[in-house]
């Protein structure tokens, strides 16, 4: 099976219970990274005793829930998935984020991918692995140049 498709059908499962698979991704992430809680201005403010449960990081497991849905709809056009990712290099490179933020981050959507698809499968994560080693590369671009154009990253695309 081609690694779109097998992205394309986990991510259908994953996102069944999104918001809540969302958080459980950045639950996992902080609990790994507690300093990334700086990174977020909105959390910045909250106790790290608060962060799990507040309506901040609810609020923002929402928005990357519906980040990764638009990356798995453009998949099937190319020219679409690179705008989308250009759009994802560009927002995350204000907030300092790095090729290692985003690689740091797949050890927890892997983590959820395997309890939602109630198995670790193998072909499964290296798809994902090459969809986020896609993303890093992407935003290490945009960070070394700054003004990569949308046609020059579709030479990128996996």
């Amino acid at each position: 099976m081609q690694q779109r498709e097998i992205i394309r059908k986990s991510f259908k499962t994953m996102e069944e219970d999104s918001t809540r698979n969302g958080l459980s991704i950045f639950i996992r992430l902080l609990s790994e990274y507690p300093e990334y809680k700086t990174i977020w201005p909105q959390f910045r403010s909250i106790p790290d005793s608060s962060l799990i449960s507040s309506d901040a990081l609810k609020r923002h497991a929402i928005v990357y829930m519906g980040g990764l849905r638009q990356i798995v709809e453009s998949m099937d056009d190319d020219q679409k998935l690179a705008e989308q990712a250009y759009a994802i290099a560009k927002s995350h490179v204000k907030w300092g984020i790095q090729q290692f933020h985003i690689e740091h981050m797949l050890p927890a959507v892997i983590a959820v991918l395997r309890v939602c698809l109630k198995q670790n499968d193998p072909l499964v994560e290296e798809a994902w692995t090459t969809m986020f080693d896609f993303i890093a590369k992407l935003i290490e671009i945009f960070r070394s140049h700054h003004s990569v154009k949308r046609s020059s990253i579709e030479h990128f695309v996996p």
